[in-house]
């Protein structure tokens, strides 16, 4: 990203852009959209005043598009309007629970489509992670199957 030598205005632009997203309570997902909105700033160049009133025709990064769009839940305190609506113009929204609406899993059977296509050395860690991760689950399970014949997942699942 070459932002390296503008650390100090990433820093500055983390407050402000976390005061655009509503002073989101910070974990895992919600502190690397603010980030990504941060950097966004600097990369850009542009204030918080700049944003909020270029919103509707900046093209945000897809974390900050889908945090505002319901993709991890709604945040305490709601989402920051107008700055919301600006943003995602007619883009749908998730209402309620983003999970709400999945179908049910069936755990057994994912385990047995992993066995099939991966072998037996299928963890109960593995299954979880194809549920939750199924696109990064893909890409790692196939690039240890790939380039390590299966011996690096084997030395990470030994346990003494």
């Amino acid at each position: 990203m070459g932002l390296g030598n503008k650390f100090k205005q990433v820093k500055k632009s983390y407050s402000e852009a976390n005061k655009l997203l509503g002073d989101l309570i910070k974990v895992t997902p919600s502190s690397k959209i603010v980030g990504d909105l941060a950097q966004f700033m600097v990369q850009n160049n542009l204030t918080r005043e700049e944003v909020e009133e270029r919103a509707d025709e900046l093209s945000f990064p897809l974390s900050v598009v889908e945090f505002l769009q319901g993709h991890i839940g709604i945040p305490h305190g709601g989402f920051p309007e107008p700055f919301r609506t600006k943003v995602l113009k007619s883009l749908p929204r998730i209402e309620g629970r983003p999970g709400a609406t999945l179908p049910p899993l069936d755990f057994n059977a994912l385990e047995a489509g992993l066995r099939l296509l991966h072998g037996d050395d299928i963890t109960e860690e593995d299954v979880m992670s194809a549920a939750m991760y199924p696109k990064v689950f893909y890409i790692y399970i196939t690039h240890t199957n790939t380039h390590t014949h299966g011996i690096l997942s084997r030395i990470l699942r030994w346990h003494p």
